[in-house]
Order: structure tokens, then C-alpha cells, then sequence
């Protein structure tokens, strides 16, 4: 199935948050630190989700803070917005934890004019 540009954009982003935090922040900023990543297609019912996960462990610096910069509002909010995605970020103590949910509905090759508002309505 070919992807929409918006959607490999989006994930394009989210992806690369990460691996600049991780970099910076994360499982690379020591040598026994470790990044898993997996990628599967989830089927629910009618409707098949592309999930991404991404583990750090070993991390090496302090715990992140609990700010809330670009890339964290990317994957929170954003991708919610635009895509329909689900998301879950979580900063443990050996690295950060997310699992983002992605609708393969929303992926086809046809742009979507269909946006949510702030509070989830339909636009």
C-alpha cells in the first residue's frame, strides 16, 4: 500500500525526535546502553494499526525532565491530530519508552482533509 506524504512526514519526525533525544540524552550516551526498536502491524477488529516501539535502557544521565519540547509535543499531540495516532511516552529512569499506534486507514496514498480539534472532534 503507498503511503501518503503527511503520513510518512509524521512518522518521519517522530522517529527522528527520538533518535536526536536518544542521542543526547538516552541508551547512546553510554556504552552498555541499548535501543530496541520493533515495528508490526496489530490487527483490531476491522481496522489493521502500524505500531512502533521504541525501548532505551542503560541510560547513562539523568532522568529527562518533565518538559515539554518539540519533540514531545510531536508525538503526544501531533500525531493524535494528524494522523489519528496513539501514543504513549514514558521517561524511566534507564531510558525512555514510547509505543506510537499508528491507523493504516489513515496511510492510503490519498491526502486527508479530515482533522481533530483540540478536545478530538472531527473537523
Amino acid at each position: 500500500m503507498p503511503l501518503n506524504l503527511e503520513y510518512i512526514q509524521s512518522i518521519a519526525l517522530a522517529v527522528h525526535e527520538l533518535a536526536t533525544n536518544d542521542v543526547k540524552y538516552g541508551s547512546f550516551t553510554s556504552q552498555t546502553g541499548h535501543l530496541s526498536v520493533r515495528w508490526t502491524v496489530d490487527q483490531n477488529g476491522d481496522a489493521s494499526w502500524l505500531v512502533l516501539v521504541w525501548k532505551e535502557s542503560g541510560r547513562r544521565v539523568p532522568p529527562v525532565s518533565s518538559r515539554r519540547g518539540y519533540g514531545r509535543q510531536l508525538i503526544e499531540q501531533a500525531l493524535a491530530f494528524t494522523l489519528w495516532a496513539r501514543t504513549e511516552l514514558r521517561f524511566e529512569p534507564d531510558g525512555v519508552h514510547c509505543r506510537i499506534e499508528l491507523p493504516l486507514a489513515r496511510a492510503s496514498a490519498i491526502p486527508t482533509t479530515e482533522r481533530r480539534d483540540k478536545d478530538g472532534a472531527v473537523n
